[in-house]
């Protein structure tokens, strides 16, 4: 299991991301939330994407 957090603030295209623990390009501790342990980045956006439905997987996260 990874531990997941998404991006409080909006990207240059409107979203939300999703990062997993350990991604270069997670948002300082100010500027995230944390979902919680899941298997995989598709479970995390799952569980958020009913709160926010402009959440996305970060690419990095992805992969």
């Amino acid at each position: 299991m990874k531990f997941f957090y998404i991006d409080e603030n909006l990207s240059e295209s409107g979203v939300k991301k999703i990062h997993a623990q350990g991604c270069a390009n997670m948002p300082d501790m100010m500027n995230r939330r944390y979902l919680g342990p899941f298997n995989n980045s598709e479970e995390a956006l799952r569980r958020i994407s009913q709160q926010e439905p402009a959440a996305k997987i970060c690419q990095e996260c992805g992969k």
